[in-house]
């Protein structure tokens, strides 16, 4: 029987957790020639699938640590796997055996700005190269790449050349298994009723690290003379912080509204009732909250990377996100029309199909062993 593994320690984080979770969801155990070794904190296993060949395994090792370089790497070589799956770019360094990585996007190689983290300059330097290091290192000894969008497969050939072109694949993602299936949660709209007094309102959903630009969007914002007030909806942390006090320096605080850590059924909520959602961003590997968005019947304003030109909807309204006029035009213009209510390819976008092409790529590493 083959042996595959699969990294699950991120199970329970935003992004890179939705993929583990439906990957797992998703996943066809029916052949009885594979088992899969699932790796996780075991306060996590509630969150892995209890399905025929799939072993759970308890990997207390926090990416980015000594520990995955070492424990982690000795408990890898101790299960004697056919195949890898890291399923993010932090992976024990010297892993020899057959692998594939999934790389999400290449933002911290892409924006150094050192904004985006609270480490001192040197400590943010050297987590910069070690970035690096191991991004290649998973490149260059990975069997497959996988990635989430032809934007991050661009990027990985503009920033290291096309030697690994024939290693990279691209298995789009989807709407999260849990949110088709959960009703929304309306109670969100009554507890901001006052705030919004019943003006249409746009929103915005993510963290509010610098390459989210967000805060190029309230300064366009402060100068767009519009009904909508705007929702930001996110996690509260050091960055979110910063906002806040933008907020306020600009005059905002009767406009905008931070919307800290709400219910999955609460997003549906706010997704079915805002005029749009608004993404601003200068770089991101998919954009989950703009497919989301477009499932639940949600116009989309969005930046004109190259991302997003490949997963929203045709007439959705573009905009330069490194110039606050054209954000605000957008803005502008979105609000003295009716926007089209976009229809997502869930066809094209799905976890279960990119779950298949996963499997494929495992059956493919498989084939490949002597």
């Amino acid at each position: 029987m083959k042996r595959i593994g699969i990294d699950a320690r991120l199970i329970q984080q935003t992004g890179v957790g939705v993929y583990i979770r439906n990957l797992l969801h998703y996943l066809d155990t029916a052949d009885t020639e594979i088992e899969y070794y699932v790796y996780a904190y075991s306060e996590d296993f509630k969150y892995i699938p209890d399905k025929e060949r799939i072993t759970k395994r308890h990997a207390p090792y926090r990416w980015h640590s000594t520990a995955e370089q070492t424990m982690f790497l000795k408990t890898l070589y101790k299960d004697n796997l056919d195949v890898m799956h890291f399923t993010y770019f932090s992976f024990p360094y010297f892993y020899k055996k057959p692998f594939v990585i999934t790389i999400h996007d290449l933002t911290p190689l892409l924006f150094k700005t050192g904004r985006a983290t609270t480490l001192p300059s040197p400590l943010f330097h050297i987590k910069h190269v070690a970035y690096k290091k191991v991004l290649l290192q998973g490149m260059r000894n990975s069997s497959y790449v996988i990635v989430p969008s032809e934007a991050v497969r661009s990027d990985i050939l503009s920033s290291f050349g096309n030697m690994y072109s024939h290693k990279i694949v691209v298995t789009n993602e989807g709407i999260d298994f849990e949110l088709q299936k959960m009703d929304e949660d309306t109670s969100i709209l009554r507890s901001i009723r006052l705030f919004l007094d019943n003006s249409p309102f746009y929103i915005y959903v993510g963290n509010s690290y610098p390459h989210k630009n967000v805060e190029n969007l309230l300064k366009a914002y402060a100068t767009a003379s519009i009904p909508e007030k705007l929702l930001l909806v996110g996690p509260k942390d050091f960055f979110s912080h910063n906002i806040s006090q933008l907020i306020s320096r600009l005059g905002l605080t009767s406009k905008i509204l931070q919307l800290f850590n709400i219910s999955q059924a609460q997003k549906i909520a706010l997704f079915k009732n805002a005029k749009a959602l608004v993404q601003p961003s200068l770089s991101e590997g998919f954009g989950l909250p703009v497919v989301e968005a477009q499932y639940f019947g949600c116009p989309v304003i969005a930046s004109n990377i190259p991302v997003f030109n490949e997963i929203v909807h045709e007439h959705t309204p573009r905009f330069d996100p490194y110039n606050s006029t054209s954000i605000r035009d957008a803005l502008t213009e979105a609000s003295n029309k009716k926007l089209t209510i976009p229809k997502l390819d869930t066809k094209r976008f799905s976890f279960a199909n990119m779950t298949k092409k996963t499997q494929h790529i495992y059956a493919e590493c498989i084939n490949k062993l002597p």
